[in-house]
């Protein structure tokens, strides 16, 4: 159960490194996903939005966001939180 929940961090971490917002996740080995927004893209926008669409994320520094993955998020949770996420950079920097 726990391996499945660290594969869907490591799938969960590479959607966001695909992000054009996105600075840098750090390399993923269990279900915690840290990363990083790039400079003009405010954190809590983003946290917010998130939100807004009923997915959690933490702030974890100035630019810093964390996520986890655990035996609640389903398949089709992280298939949804993928699409969110790549949906968000058509979002105007205001927004984002």
């Amino acid at each position: 159960r726990l391996a499945e929940d660290h594969e869907k961090a490591r799938r969960l971490a590479q959607t966001l490194r695909e992000q054009p917002y996105v600075a840098n996740v750090m390399p993923v080995e269990t279900n915690i996903i840290l990363g990083e927004l790039k400079p003009g893209h405010p954190l809590q926008t983003f946290l917010d939005q998130l939100s807004d669409q009923g997915i959690q994320a933490v702030p974890f520094g100035p630019q810093q966001f964390r996520m986890v993955t655990h035996l609640d998020v389903s398949e089709e949770d992280l298939q949804q939180v993928q699409h969110v996420l790549g949906e968000l950079h058509r979002q105007p920097l205001a927004k984002l």
